[in-house]
């Protein structure tokens, strides 16, 4: 005979999506290489608003730049002036935050007023990533490869063959754009920090210190520094790169409003989606991909190219889906993508003269088209450095040690206007701040209702259209017959294990509800270890496309708390140790679904973890303000914590 309350979920569980929590939609571990990061478009224009507004906070958050920095005044400095017949090349370096240096080259035309009549003496600004190629600004393709190149029709000349990186900045300064040519951090002349070494470990994790986090802020900087220049018109802003450049160019334009127009060359498709560190970082690509993040440009012109790599496929996966985004503002003709698969990972003449023409219809640069690629002078790579070999870089830039410590500083400073005028269960002043990225990390209190099956001595749960499950495991019988309040208890993976062979947690033990279910964590049915065995991976990779464990766990709380609430009952939470902290996160993403909690942090801080692998380890966790923040932000009063002596932790 079935219980009273099974025979409630059942009446409940009008649909069930799934049998067990083994075939759990999250089993699946994503990577950079899957081949289905397809771009779902919402229905309406009101919908993509938000959803891009979302969007925009996680990848800032994934950067370290949520809320951005405060902006230091650029203070550049020319080291060399190149002439050319009509534009001039300026090596030029500045400090995008104290002690971080951008260094590039600047491509500017001489005769502004005659290019610029009738745009009050303004031209167009047009930056340059450079993407991943053998030294990046400085490139040059090996003399042995050159005449295939001509030969496959990739080029057409030996000039734009050998530096076909300096080319197209070369073209843009005579058709009339200021052109800012940058380096990556790590390339060229960007010193000190390698490009590849020094943000592997957790407190880089814990405060979202990461390649990807410093170059976007290099870009966001190149383009002030863009911007400063007084010829330059902000109504006609153009960014472009391919590759690794192709990635900085759409992620500039995904958070930054400033930008015109656009041209990602070789990055944005379905399939691969970047495999640089500088291309990836925790929590980046969760839930999307390189298309939609690129769709966070529409209406504004983009043009997008593919080749015979992961781009190959860019005309039938993801344009069409960029078409109609782009079709819900009457703008389809703004967006264009080609696909040229006879050649590989490129950015050659047949692409560029297709940015050419693109810039000169959205930059307004009113040239009679089609435009080709003309000849010019290249500069000798050793002539564009800003420090030549054997030069020490500026006094005060700095190495990677003292450059993590200044962005832990500038971290505490975005943070401590937040530490005033706040307490447990009134933090108005970390709502703006914490509530994007709660819901970024666990997302939203479900509003369909959740779907249960009972059966025995245990309620399985699916959030509603995910494929997610968890299992709430009763007590003892009772709990299944009882009425009342409800107590959740939520425990580490090896509690939990010990509590089905018959070790009880005193947490459940000394609770005075009739009904107490203990949460089984999630990583318990599926492969915990495949989800935590990092090894000396960037974690990036990893947590850049999947949830971290303690993330997961609190939105299974969550969906737990929704469950309860759907049935006319209060909550408690009950959790000690690491079964703590996925309530304190679940708490903070959905504040006042719970009516108590009853906490043991047993002296746990983030800034204590020592391992990527730790169950408790959370992507950004220090740079949001840590556990502090996470109970200020959605502790309901009334509850109890033990084991946390202080809201706010110190480094």
């Amino acid at each position: 005979m079935k219980s009273f309350l099974a025979t409630l979920l059942f009446a409940f569980a009008t649909v069930v999506y799934g049998a067990e929590p083994d075939k759990d939609s999250r089993s699946r571990i994503k990577t950079l290489n899957d081949t289905d990061y397809f771009f779902q478009v919402p229905e309406t224009k009101e919908a993509w608003t938000k959803r891009s507004g979302s969007l925009r906070v996680q990848i800032l958050a994934a950067a370290g730049l949520w809320p951005m920095p405060a902006k230091s005044p650029i203070k550049s400095t020319v080291t060399a002036k190149i002439d050319r017949d009509t534009y001039t090349i300026q090596n030029v370096w500045f400090e995008s935050r104290p002690g971080q240096i951008v260094t590039g080259s600047l491509f500017v035309p001489k005769d502004i007023q005659k290019l610029s009549s009738a745009q009050k003496g303004k031209i167009p600004g047009v930056l340059c990533p450079h993407g991943h190629w053998a030294n990046g600004r400085f490139y040059e393709t090996p003399a042995q490869n050159i005449p295939q190149e001509i030969k496959i029709g990739a080029e057409e000349r030996p000039d734009g063959a050998k530096y076909p990186v300096q080319a197209r900045c070369h073209q843009l300064a005579k058709m009339g754009c200021v052109v800012f040519l940058y380096d990556m951090v790590g390339y060229a002349d960007n010193r000190p920090i390698n490009h590849r070494e020094g943000f592997t470990d957790t407190q880089a994790e814990l405060w979202s210190m990461n390649w990807f986090g410093l170059q976007t802020y290099n870009s966001v900087r190149a383009l002030d520094f863009l911007l400063s220049l007084p010829e330059v018109d902000s109504t006609r802003i153009g960014v472009t790169g391919s590759s690794g450049g192709g990635t900085q160019t759409f992620i500039l334009g995904a958070i930054d409003d400033r930008p015109t127009a656009n041209f990602s060359a070789v990055m944005v498709g379905t399939r691969m989606q970047g495999g640089c560190v500088c291309e990836n970082a925790s929590w980046l690509r969760i839930g999307t991909g390189n298309v939609e993040i690129a769709g966070m440009f529409a209406p504004k012109p983009m043009g997008l190219t593919g080749a015979n790599d992961w781009t190959i496929a860019i005309e039938k996966e993801g344009y069409p889906d960029l078409q109609k985004l782009y079709g819900m503002y009457d703008k389809t003709d703004l967006v264009k993508a080609k696909c040229w698969p006879e050649f590989g990972h490129n950015f050659n003449q047949v692409a560029r003269d297709f940015l050419y023409n693109w810039f000169n219809k959205h930059l307004s640069l009113g040239h009679q088209g089609p435009i080709k690629e003309s000849a010019f002078v290249p500069v000798p790579p050793a002539e564009l450095a800003n420090f030549p070999k054997g030069t020490e870089i500026p006094e005060g830039i700095l190495g990677t040690r003292a450059l993590r410590a200044s962005l832990i500083q500038e971290a505490q400073v975005s943070l401590a206007p937040l530490r005033k005028n706040f307490s447990l269960g009134d933090s108005k002043p970390l709502e703006a701040f914490l509530d994007p990225i709660m819901e970024m990390a666990v997302g939203k209190s479900p509003k369909e209702k959740t779907i249960a099956k009972a059966a025995e001595d245990v309620i399985t749960l699916t959030r509603p259209g995910t494929g997610e499950f968890v299992r709430l495991k009763a007590l003892n019988k009772k709990a299944m017959d009882a009425m009342g309040p409800i107590t959740l208890v939520a425990v580490s993976g090896q509690e939990y294990d010990a509590f089905l062979k018959g070790n009880v947690p005193q947490a459940a033990k000394n609770s005075k509800s009739k009904r107490v279910f203990i949460v089984e964590p999630f990583g318990t049915s599926v492969d915990t270890q495949k989800r935590t065995k990092l090894g000396q991976a960037f974690a990036g990779y990893y947590w850049g496309y999947n949830r971290p464990i303690v993330a997961e766990r609190a939105r299974d709380i969550q969906t737990a708390l929704a469950w309860a609430a759907q049935m006319g009952t209060n909550a408690t939470l009950v959790g000690i140790g690491s079964g703590a902290v996925p309530i304190s996160l679940a708490l903070a993403a959905s504040p006042g679904l719970c009516d108590r909690a009853e906490l043991d942090l047993q002296g746990f801080r983030f800034e204590d973890l020592r391992t990527l692998e730790d169950e408790r380890f959370l992507p950004g966790a220090m740079r949001w303000g840590g556990m502090g923040a996470l109970l200020a932000r959605g502790l309901p009063k009334g509850s109890e914590v033990r084991g946390f002596a202080d809201l706010w932790t110190n480094p």
